[in-house]
């Protein structure tokens, strides 16, 4: 299947002059490296899957020991290395990874070859959609009700919906009951933040769901 290709309202404040619109993609699904292996062995008569098993593994071994090493170890479309992180207030200060508060640490990081991506720029199989494609699941991180006017703001990611589909949006579950209480409007709508005026609730303990397409997000709190 094609890379989907579509539009998503800019909702990026820190655009100079920016566009209403910006083109998103959304990729198929993520492929397992258990399911690479399945794939690689059916392209290839002579060698089996046990034999690419056991060349993976032999080579995940090989390059945790050289990143450890201090190696950037090449791999196909990207290069992989080990870097230190942290600060110090002046060059006395030694690095201490292993101490936790510290704040020294190393990271895996990967570069990617810029031969590799323009080749796969040219190469990437896409299709036009005029749908809305929200390419990931809402994720909620903070809640406030403002007992005042039943109104409820939460703040996260990927919250943004559409709202041609009556499933998408937040609604409300009280603990114990199916039904969903719906906002009786939405005050403010972006991909980090919703606030929406619901109608009068009864004090309990409830669950305010976000949705969009197919992806749904929960965050308990109570009244």
């Amino acid at each position: 299947m094609p890379l989907k290709v579509t539009t998503k309202k800019n909702n990026l404040s820190t655009s100079c002059g920016k566009t209403p619109f910006l083109f998103i993609s959304k990729e198929e699904g993520k492929i397992s490296l258990q399911k690479l292996l399945d794939e690689a062995a059916d392209a290839n008569t002579t060698v089996t899957r046990a034999d690419l098993a056991a060349s993976i593994q032999i080579l995940t071994e090989t390059t945790e020991h050289l990143l450890c090493d201090g190696y950037r170890v090449e791999f196909p479309f990207v290069d992989l290395y080990m870097k230190a992180e942290g600060a110090a207030k002046d060059l006395t200060v030694p690095f201490t990874p292993k101490r936790i508060k510290s704040g020294h640490t190393f990271s895996l990081h990967a570069l990617v070859q810029k031969k590799e991506e323009k080749k796969l720029r040219q190469e990437v199989r896409w299709m036009r959609v005029m749908h809305n494609i929200y390419g990931h699941s809402p994720v909620i991180s903070k809640l406030t009700y403002f007992d005042d006017d039943s109104t409820i703001a939460v703040a996260g990611r990927h919250l943004d919906f559409d709202p041609s589909i009556s499933r998408n949006g937040l609604c409300l579950k009280l603990k114990g009951d199916t039904r969903e209480i719906a906002p009786e409007r939405y005050i403010f709508k972006k991909s980090t933040e919703i606030i929406a005026k619901f109608p009068p609730l009864e004090a309990g303990d409830y669950y305010a769901e976000t949705t969009n397409n197919n992806h749904s997000c929960c965050y308990p709190f109570s009244i």
